[in-house]
């Protein structure tokens, strides 16, 4: 109890530098703004009292010596103390849930606080458009949703700590100790990856944080980290969505594709460099042409597919589905 009391005295206190100008207000002025703006209603002697500790706290206001005593913000820092805007409080409350996964452990403590008082923000404004627009707007994933996997908070820590002073760890890893030098994490929907060296060895590889049982820095280590290591190069060869074949980074596939299909590619290209055929259709099909890299996720869109596509090309591509849908089709068999 007594922490929700400090919590709301403060955000009733940084409320009140909001309804301060640069011209002189009495108490009664802002006591009233505060309530019919902002829906905080105390006593005009509450809000005396707070405007003389934000005083003696050495923050930029100023008064009167006459009364009744009227207030002001000294101009200079009108706009670094007008707070948070409505839309960067929107912005706030909406993006927590995924900056908590991307921010380290150091910083989502106050991502917390930051998000409780935009919410604080803008439910004082409740009546106003960017605040119901929390209740007309909702995320959901575009694929099947899967629950989060936890991560340890200390291991978290310890992952940061390495990450952002390029220290070497020792890691136990789905029941192996692996030496490795942390260079990047990747969020992948609600997974997170630790893109990382193992000993002596140049290869990125991907390890999930939740797999990890215990994490430990090492201490005079040399970090391995690949000559013009760059993770948006990486990214960009496909490698956030798992390569199969290191040897198969980049394909030109080519395939039939139906009206549908077709369609749904048009409007969401699976590529930059994506081609169709749109001028010779044959038996309701279209050919189309992509280069782009070839990864586990291309291959289980592909599957997800069934009937609408047919890979021509490349024809290792073609016998390796040919393959999996002979072994679906049998544990299908009655």
């Amino acid at each position: 109890m007594p922490s929700q009391k400090k919590e709301t005295t403060l955000f009733r206190q940084w409320t009140l530098l909001h309804c301060l100008s640069t011209h002189y207000q009495r108490t009664q002025d802002v006591h009233q703004e505060l309530s019919s703006k902002y829906r905080i209603d105390v006593h005009e002697n509450t809000v005396l009292r707070d405007l003389k500790a934000l005083e003696s706290a050495a923050l930029p206001i100023e008064r009167t010596d006459t009364k009744p005593i009227n207030w002001r913000i000294k101009k200079e820092w009108q706009d670094k103390l007008g707070g948070m805007t409505d839309a960067e409080a929107l912005m706030i409350v909406l993006a927590n849930d995924y900056l908590q996964q991307a921010l380290p452990v150091t910083l989502t403590a106050s991502l917390t606080e930051l998000s409780a008082l935009a919410q604080k923000s803008l439910n004082a404004k409740k009546q106003q458009h960017s605040a119901q627009w929390l209740n007309k707007i909702r995320i959901i994933p575009a694929q099947q949703p899967q629950l989060i996997p936890d991560v340890a908070p200390e291991i978290k820590e310890l992952l940061t700590k390495a990450l952002l002073g390029q220290q070497v760890i020792e890691a136990v890893y789905k029941a192996n100790t692996l030496k490795l030098s942390p260079l990047a994490v990747i969020v992948r929907g609600h997974v997170l990856y630790l893109a990382a060296t193992r000993d002596d060895e140049t290869e990125v590889k991907h390890f999930a944080l939740h797999r990890f049982e215990s994490v430990k820095l090492l201490y005079g280590e040399v970090f391995n980290q690949p000559d013009n290591f760059d993770v948006d190069v990486l990214l960009a060869q496909g490698w956030g969505d798992f390569q199969e074949n290191i040897n198969q980074k980049m394909i030109r596939l080519e395939c039939w594709c139906d009206w549908d299909l077709k369609n749904h590619l048009v409007e969401l290209p699976l590529t930059k460099k994506q081609w169709i055929d749109f001028a010779n259709p044959a038996n309701g099909r279209y050919v189309l042409k992509a280069a782009l890299p070839y990864t586990w996720q291309l291959l289980q869109w592909l599957l997800s597919q069934g009937s609408k596509i047919e890979v021509i090309k490349p024809v290792w591509l073609r016998e390796k589905l040919h393959q999996e849908i002979q072994a679906m089709l049998k544990n299908y068999h009655t």
